[in-house]
């Protein structure tokens, strides 16, 4: 959930990856319902940093707030 208590769905492709190197293009999203309509939030970088900013996304996922 947000701080705005919005349900969140997170993506994680890295998974799928398999043994890809650290450097191969990756992707971690998010999928925020709000009433009938979605935020999406997505990091991409290195398979790598990706995995290393894990926490850090969803630190930020969930800050996310919606005025009303």
């Amino acid at each position: 959930l947000t701080s705005s208590n919005l349900p969140v769905t997170l993506v994680d492709l890295t998974p799928l990856q398999g043994d890809a190197s650290g450097d191969a293009p990756s992707m971690m999203a998010a999928i925020i319902e709000i009433e009938n309509s979605q935020i999406f939030v997505k990091m991409t970088g290195g398979r790598d940093a990706v995995l290393q900013n894990l926490e850090r996304f969803k630190d930020f996922v969930k800050s996310i707030r919606i005025k009303e």
